[in-house]
């Protein structure tokens, strides 16, 4: 679906994801490496300025460091997978 500005993916099998808060994105379960997800917004959509990418590292266990490394719900702390932001 497209709203003109952005995109939602429902597909989570899709190589593409965006998601419109934090939360959206954590709710993004397990993916596969080479995924990008785009993060639009912290609480509500557009309230952090733009579009956060992301690509998915199914080895990582950094830890959570909302904005930079975000661990998806399906995650325990110890477990490997997470979104990692591209670039600063």
């Amino acid at each position: 679906m497209c709203d003109g500005l952005s995109v939602t993916v429902n597909d989570t099998a899709a190589a593409l994801q965006v998601a419109n808060t934090l939360a959206d994105l954590r709710a993004i379960t397990s993916s596969a490496n080479n995924r990008i997800a785009y993060l639009l917004g912290v609480n509500a959509k557009y309230d952090n300025g733009p579009a956060i990418e992301y690509y998915w590292d199914a080895a990582s266990t950094a830890a959570d460091a909302p904005l930079s490394v975000v661990r998806p719900n399906d995650k325990t702390a110890a477990q490997s997978g997470r979104w990692v932001q591209v670039g600063p």
